[in-house]
């Protein structure tokens, strides 16, 4: 078990889950060994510029200072302070907010991140539709590249029918010209061809709809799409040889933000053990002791 949770945590971005700990004011670097070397107060500090920088896309001038003032647990990062809040973090960062602006920032950007796998089971659905008992043969990696292009199809054209959604209801809320004041029978005689222009141009609107010519945007539109799709497949040809994933491997390690080289998944700087990194008393999770207090009523 132990080896398959070390497994699954070297390919995770650890530096953002360790952040997550640290920016809990309950914790802090409590739950953390001190005698990990690249783990201090520094390295810590590196990756809060990263992400601040990942985020909002500018550099952070103080993020540093309130940082240090958060660990000392200077007021209001004081525990008497987070305990008024109950335990709601976003509250007690957005109270802190006024002090250290970048650190609150940070903090309910990355407790305000909802974790669930509803976009990896939707690329999954969407990827079973392309891989199947026919067409077994294909690469993950081609699989992969279709079902993004499928998702952009379906995500443009979602846009497309909201935009023709509103245009329809723009029109409908058109008001109807007020005829001038004549006698009885004329008023009812217009209202008639009211009622029948209005038909008329409703079936003049639909089938203008339906036979729409293609223009010139949409051409480009697929155009775009089919070229992705044929250098997507392309691309995964290439990988038949060793030269070819050197070179595909150099492609992706050309990064370069924050100061940094590399994506803090792939940084081997930035990857610590479990059994090393956090310290052996750890208390279970709180819905672990409802779910035992719930067996023991």
């Amino acid at each position: 078990m132990v080896e398959r949770m070390e497994k699954c945590w070297k390919q995770w971005e650890q530096p953002l889950l360790i952040l997550s700990v640290v920016l809990h004011p309950s914790y802090k670097l409590s739950k953390f060994h001190t005698s990990i070397s690249n783990l201090s107060l520094t390295n810590l500090g590196k990756w809060l510029k990263y992400y601040y920088e990942a985020w909002f896309g500018s550099k952070p001038r103080t993020v540093l200072a309130e940082f240090v003032q958060y660990i000392k647990e200077l007021d209001p990062y004081d525990d008497n302070s987070f305990t008024q809040f109950q335990g709601r973090l976003v509250d007690f960062w957005e109270f802190t907010s006024g002090i250290g602006p970048e650190l609150a920032k940070i903090a309910i950007r990355i407790h305000g991140i909802c974790v669930n796998f509803a976009s990896v089971e939707r690329l999954w659905s969407s990827m079973g539709y392309l891989h199947t008992n026919r067409r077994n043969r294909l690469k993950s990696n081609k699989v992969l590249a279709m079902a993004q292009i499928r998702s952009d199809i379906f995500y443009n054209r979602n846009i497309r029918n909201a935009k023709n959604g509103e245009k329809k209801i723009r029109q409908l809320h058109i008001a109807t010209p007020i005829p001038e004041e004549e006698s009885d029978n004329d008023s009812d005689d217009n209202d008639n061809q009211i009622i029948v222009d209005e038909e008329e141009e409703n079936l003049e609107r639909n089938s203008d709809n339906e036979n729409e010519p293609v223009t010139k945007e949409d051409e480009k539109c697929w155009d775009s799409i089919i070229t992705e799709w044929i250098n997507s497949a392309e691309h995964e040809n290439q990988f038949d040889n060793v030269d070819d994933e050197n070179l595909f491997s150099d492609e992706l390690n050309n990064f370069d933000l924050g100061g940094h080289t590399l994506h803090p998944a792939d940084d081997d700087s930035a990857k610590w053990s479990l059994v090393s990194l956090f310290t052996s008393n750890l208390e279970s999770p709180t819905f672990l002791n409802r779910d035992n207090k719930f067996a023991d009523e």
